[in-house]
């Protein structure tokens, strides 16, 4: 059966003879399963007594073990990890299109205990593994090698029927796997011929229980790291179930958030790290840094605290202060100033002010496509001590990100990305840098509220519209956002 003439013949054989029975999963056995043929001709699956390990992970294998090198999914603390190998092994290093299967029975099972040892095979963290099949089916890996040793037996072509765990029955996301902006999220999903009383749900090493009601459920689930496995459970006296993993990446790194101020006591300026949210609960170092720019040199006291206290000297200016938040290995700069003038001292208000610069701005507006020919930013930066001359202070650079059409730049594809053609992030960098050595600022046209109609999100709105997991309908946003305490204000209030 592994070869393909033999596998073409049996595949549009069965495509014909099984229309009535409809198959939960199709398994080619004695394949290797690499043979992107066996697939496209109706296999869910294959598998094969190959010592080949090129093509999934080698794990169960290996004939010289290493407990302290060697990490599987018996000696790996962490849980996610552990989760990860086993796919690894299932679907051939990644590849999530097809199952690639191997039993722990006949020539592998010897060598398996002997690099393992006999309590390891039988370790219950495989009955906890949930493992993802192609077909969309989830099982426990226990119930996967029961199953799977049966179907040897029966020969070389098997067909999986329903069994103990009911491939009728279902629990569905109402919600694709995607990349999310905000840590709150609210998720739902219905369960389909199948009766309890409520659903367990695993998110990363942490689970708890959600009450059904009429066939759905509905829970809030704060993410915490860059990746998220969410996943789901259900259970009776005779049977469980399991959904699919919906996989929710965090677009941006969790860190925690401080509004810095200071207060002001005659010469004495008071530097305060308020926290506002520290979302993963990690313990907090501070660290306040006077910026070398100041205008005269000053002591902090108390660096290390998230109140710092500084005696400001005579010499006028903006005196700027940094505060780096450490978090395990994850840092956090915000930033607060006061000016000294004739009158005294004036601390920055966040709330209430804003940057003196910007009451002085003479701005000058580049669009970089065509500034000059062919536009770089040398090009920009060459210019800039005659913008300079005329009296310019401030440079607004239209959008510099990555495009579909080019031109002004405003249907943006990645926010992430500059456009190639203008330079790269550290000819840019240099063009800052050199604003800021003729006391310029500069502005970037950043424009998140519309996207080119070839941004990945807007495409994957247009193909599946309300089903996109990027697509909004602004009255129910703004009706969750205030449910989360988000305050809205109307324009002309703020005018007033």
């Amino acid at each position: 059966m592994g070869s393909k003439c033999t596998c073409a013949f049996i595949g549009k054989r069965l495509q014909q003879e099984l229309k009535s029975v409809k198959p939960g999963l199709l398994l080619l056995s004695e394949d290797k399963g690499a043979l992107s043929q066996a697939y496209q001709l109706g296999f869910d699956a294959a598998y094969d007594w190959t010592t080949d390990t090129t093509w999934v992970s080698q794990w169960s294998w290996q004939t010289h073990y290493d407990e302290k090198n060697s990490l599987t999914i018996f000696n790996d603390s962490n849980v996610s990890k552990r989760r990860d190998l086993l796919r690894k092994a299932l679907f051939n290093n990644g590849d999530s299109r097809h199952l690639r299967l191997r039993f722990l029975e006949n020539n592998d099972m010897p060598r398996f205990i002997k690099s393992h040892d006999l309590q390891q095979t039988k370790n219950d963290d495989l009955s906890y593994i949930k493992v993802g099949i192609a077909s969309g089916l989830e099982y426990k890996v226990a119930e996967v090698a029961k199953r799977m040793m049966k179907i040897f037996r029966l020969g070389f072509l098997s067909i999986v029927f329903n069994s103990n765990t009911s491939m009728a029955s279902s629990i569905i996301w109402k919600r694709e796997s995607a990349t999310v902006w905000f840590p709150a999220q609210t998720i739902s999903g219905e369960v389909k011929d199948f009766s309890a009383a409520f659903i367990i749900v695993h998110h990363d090493d942490t689970a708890f229980t959600v009450p059904i009601n009429n066939n759905g459920f509905t829970f809030n689930c704060n993410l915490h790291n860059a990746a998220n496995h969410i996943w789901a459970e259900i259970k009776n006296k005779n049977t469980t179930i399991y959904s699919d993993t919906l996989m929710l990446t965090l677009g941006y790194k969790l860190l925690p958030v401080i509004k810095p101020f200071a207060t002001v006591k005659g010469n004495q300026v008071l530097l305060h790290a308020l926290l506002l949210d520290n979302p993963l609960h990690k313990p907090l170092a501070y660290l306040w840094k006077a910026d070398e720019r100041n205008p005269s040199p000053v002591i902090i006291h108390k660096s290390n605290d998230s109140i710092a206290s500084v005696m400001l000297p005579a010499v006028t200016g903006d005196y700027l202060f940094s505060v780096i938040i450490t978090a395990g290995f994850d840092t956090a700069t915000f930033v607060t100033y006061v000016t000294r003038n004739n009158k005294g001292i004036i601390a920055f208000n966040i709330d209430t002010s804003h940057a003196e610069w910007i009451d002085k701005a003479i701005v000058y507006e580049i669009a970089p496509h065509h500034f000059v020919d062919s536009t770089k930013y040398a090009d920009i930066a060459a210019k800039l001590p005659e913008l300079k001359s005329l009296g310019i202070n401030t440079i607004w650079l239209q959008p510099l990100y990555k495009t579909k059409h080019g031109g002004q730049g405003y249907d943006v594809t990645d926010y992430f990305s500059l456009r190639p053609e203008f330079g790269s992030e550290e000819e840019l960098q240099q063009l800052i840098t050199a604003a800021k050595n003729l006391k310029m600022h500069v502005l970037f046209d950043f424009v998140p509220n519309h996207t080119s109609i070839d941004h990945l999100y807007a495409k994957d709105c247009i193909a599946k519209g309300t089903a996109s997991p990027y697509y909004y309908h602004l009255p129910a946003l703004i009706h969750e956002l205030k449910n989360r305490g988000y305050q809205f204000v109307k324009i002309n209030e703020l005018l007033n």
